[in-house]
């Protein structure tokens, strides 16, 4: 859109908003449609489905320097916080959902960990085009969603 209206793709507040508008567009259309559990199933299907995008971007040399500026390209980052959002709002237990939390913060350290020969720590190598993005999103969400989970901001649920 930024090059319709003629302006510079340098400024970063505008690709922000543009990922903002776009989240904000189409995921209350499908929570409104679909039941929590369904939410959660498209949410994990996104997530799955966003890197694989990236890796065959990656190898097709399309978008390889501009793999973080689409939406398509970064809306893993929008589904995490969206599934934590919705097993939040699930009537499963705190300890349930600290499981999946753990499980998805095990998941992103092994995955930084283990790709790190492999190159995941720079998006000039396949993997790191693919994975490292959804490795990083997947820490950062898991840490800042265990504090819902944790018992100083919820005393006496469990």
């Amino acid at each position: 859109m930024t090059s319709f209206l003629g302006i510079a793709c340098a400024y970063g507040q505008l690709w922000s908003l543009a990922v903002e508008e776009h989240y904000y567009l189409l995921w209350p259309m499908i929570v409104h449609k679909l039941n929590k559990a369904r939410a959660a199933r498209v949410a994990i299907g996104i997530m799955l489905f966003v890197p694989v995008l990236r890796l065959v971007c990656f190898n097709l040399a399309w978008g390889r320097d501009f793999l973080s500026w689409y939406t398509w390209f970064v809306a893993d980052g929008l589904a995490t916080g969206s599934l934590i959002a919705v097993v939040l709002r699930m009537n499963e237990s705190r300890n349930a959902a600290r499981r999946l939390y753990f499980s998805l913060l095990l998941c992103s350290v092994v995955l930084g960990f283990a790709g790190r020969p492999f190159g995941i720590a720079t998006r000039e190598r396949v993997l790191g085009a693919a994975l490292q993005q959804t490795t990083i999103n997947l820490f950062l969400v898991d840490c800042y969603s265990s504090f819902f989970c944790s018992e100083a901001a919820t005393p006496g649920v469990s």
